[in-house]
């Protein structure tokens, strides 16, 4: 009965293991989605500026 709680110890931890990997991934992705929005963010405000710059410079 003692290999049956190693065995059972060892699933936990390759559960949490698996757990962790999964979290750390999703956490991974919200940094990358939440970048991909500032450098879109960034790149339509400086579009905009120009945008606003060319329309002064030609008045």
């Amino acid at each position: 009965s003692e290999n049956t709680g190693v065995r059972a110890r060892k699933l936990n931890d390759e559960e949490r293991d698996a757990l962790n990997a999964e979290r750390a991934r999703i956490e991974a992705e919200k940094v990358a989605a939440a970048q991909a929005l500032a450098a879109e963010t960034a790149a339509k405000e400086a579009a905009e500026k120009k945008a606003a710059a060319a329309a002064a410079s030609a008045e």
